[in-house]
């Protein structure tokens, strides 16, 4: 009976219903009693594998006296069912190659697609900052045309980064308040250089690992896009490190 088991719950049989349905196979006609002493089921366990059962067409139904009995099919409709399944495994085989084309262009779009998020406020935006420092590198241009009463988050970042021993290339402008917080910060692992100040803007790009942020500072507070994509991560390193190599070391 045991090499049996496996091809049945390959048919969609429960082990439970396997063992109720070779029991009642034994018999001309089954009560849920008498199955139940013969698996060693509980009887209310025995009740909703016969409701199973019959729902399959497994046991059928019968009348022995005021008693509710149930017979089991015949083995040879089980040929059947087989048949069945092996025609709508292959329908399922046909239809996925058919339509395989089109599942690998959608799995490939996926692939490599950008991960866009929009941070509003400065609580948002410290916490998305926070992600940036789990990484080894983090290239931070941070070209702010003015000042804001908010932009000490800024501060923060850079501490926090300080602290865990990230290296780190930034771009400030000449402005002499930038020119003082690079000649107090700025080291061989934390480097500052300058831009002229004619090319600042309200945009903060932070790059590091896969992820870049950019920083869009207003009025009354800022806004953060991070976009998370190798490819896009890569280019703007590559435009960072460009720019960087023709700047003033402030140290």
């Amino acid at each position: 009976m045991d090499q049996i088991t496996p091809h049945l719950q390959t048919l969609g049989f429960t082990a439970d219903e396997i063992t109720v349905y070779l029991s009642a196979l034994q018999s001309e006609s089954v009560t849920a009693l008498s199955l139940s002493k013969d698996t060693g089921i509980p009887r209310t366990t025995v009740y909703l594998i016969i409701d199973s059962l019959v729902l399959k067409k497994i046991l059928t139904p019968v009348s022995v006296g005021e008693k509710n009995a149930y017979k089991a099919i015949s083995p040879e409709k089980l040929m059947h069912i087989a048949t069945k399944k092996k025609d709508e495994v292959y329908e399922a085989l046909v239809g996925i190659r058919t339509e395989l084309p089109t599942l690998q262009a959608l799995y490939q779009s996926s692939q490599g697609k950008p991960t866009v998020r929009y941070y509003q406020g400065l609580s948002e935006v410290e916490k998305v900052l926070q992600h940036m420092l789990q990484h080894e590198l983090i290239y931070l241009h941070c070209m702010l045309k003015n000042r804001y009463p908010y932009d000490t988050y800024l501060r923060t970042f850079r501490e926090d980064m300080i602290r865990k021993m990230i290296r780190s290339q930034e771009i400030v402008t000449d402005q002499p308040h930038d020119v003082a917080y690079a000649q107090h910060v700025s080291s061989e692992r934390n480097q500052v250089r300058s831009a002229p100040t004619s090319f600042a803007s309200d945009t903060v790009v932070c790059v590091s690992g896969t992820t870049v942020i950019h920083i869009i500072h207003s009025e009354t507070s800022p806004q953060a896009i991070l976009i998370q994509n190798e490819q896009y991560a890569y280019a703007e390193a590559m435009r960072f490190t460009m720019l960087w190599n023709t700047l003033q070391i402030l140290i």
